[in-house]
């Protein structure tokens, strides 16, 4: 049965409370929704309202919309990457199967990212990559300031990657995991200031010997880092009364 949370506009409501229960199987591929007469009945809504949830679903890549054919639920493996962020955190409760699969495709992204850098990056672009880098590095910034500061060495070496579609994905990465980060836990999040030295170091040095494999490594270190601490924050939330 569809419930609808009153604190959303009516349609997105209805989509997410739709979403919700195809993601609990109550609705499995193949299966048919029920009309959007029954629903607009059944909610006390406009047909308008329905079909805009309608579409929302379709947009997630959840259903199918065929005039005079009624609305279809699609294999989950054939939604958009925006189903993600539904997946992640499902009713405040964090996946942590989802969440290591997000980690997966980032670390094939960094590998991506390393090697074209390194093959395609000019000298000046690299060297920018460099110093951006070197800021990351300072002791002396707070978790916020550090933060910023290794978003835009990323940013640099996707610059010398000269892949653009490189930059979206690892921003659409960033932002699903960011759902399972608090506010609060900018020092837990943050590396050691001896490991981010050590890796710097190692990155530092591969990039100027225009190293592919050298820089993955380093980048994959900080990324292990992030994935134990965040995976920790899950299992955090995961265990705090619903």
């Amino acid at each position: 049965m569809v419930r609808v949370r009153s604190r959303l506009p009516r349609s997105q409501g209805i989509a997410d409370s739709l979403r919700r229960a195809i993601l609990a199987g109550e609705y499995r591929p193949g299966d048919r929704l029920p009309p959007e007469r029954k629903l607009a009945e059944q909610l006390s809504v406009g047909r308008s309202t329905v079909r805009e949830a309608l579409k929302q679903l379709e947009q997630l890549g959840l259903v199918d919309i065929r005039h005079g054919g009624g609305v279809t639920v699609r294999p989950l493996d054939r939604a958009s990457l925006e189903l993600v962020q539904h997946l992640i955190v499902a009713d405040g409760r964090p996946d942590r199967d989802v969440i290591e699969q997000t980690f997966e495709v980032a670390a094939a992204l960094i590998g991506a990212t390393a090697r074209l850098a390194v093959e395609r990056g000019s000298p000046a672009v690299l060297e920018d990559a460099r110093e951006r880098l070197a800021v990351a590095r300072r002791p002396e910034l707070d978790d916020g300031a550090y933060f910023v500061a290794e978003q835009e060495f990323m940013r640099g070496l996707e610059a010398a990657s000269g892949n653009f579609v490189l930059c979206l994905l690892r921003n659409a990465l960033s932002a699903l995991l960011s759902q399972v980060q608090r506010r609060d836990l900018g020092e837990a999040l943050r590396p050691p200031v001896e490991v981010i030295d050590s890796i710097a170091k190692q990155i530092d040095a591969a990039i100027e010997a225009r190293d592919a494999r050298g820089v993955e490594e380093g980048l994959l270190r900080l990324l292990a880092h992030r994935r134990e601490r965040i995976l920790a924050v899950a299992e955090m939330m995961r265990a705090e009364p619903g």
